[in-house]
């Protein structure tokens, strides 16, 4: 398989808006790997092709997660972001959701 993409925002980027970051329409086809993003609150990923959600380990921060109008058929790896209180999956093609018993503020 092929190496992950990693985003990673320059310090100015960072500085102006660390706990938000917007990937809307950037035709990814996976999540990349975010460094450095620690104090992330809000990530956007609508309107791309993303067929699975990874890479969301290294976020402890994470409330809020905007997966709408993508290509997801399976959700089951969100089981470690524990702190997400609100995700969106509004125009995917999903079959199957499963382990967000673990996701207790999830609203």
């Amino acid at each position: 398989s092929s190496a992950p993409l990693v985003v990673c925002r320059s310090k100015d980027e960072k500085f102006a808006n660390p706990e938000r970051l917007n990937l809307d329409r950037r035709k990814l086809t996976s999540c990349p790997v975010l460094e450095g993003e620690e104090r992330l609150r809000l990530l956007n990923y609508q309107n791309n092709f993303i067929t699975k959600v990874e890479n969301l380990d290294n976020l402890p921060n994470l409330i809020f997660l905007d997966l709408y109008n993508n290509q997801l058929r399976y959700i089951e790896s969100l089981t470690h972001v524990t702190t997400l209180r609100v995700l969106m999956l509004g125009k995917n093609h999903l079959e199957r959701i499963q382990g967000l018993e673990t996701l207790t503020r999830l609203d």
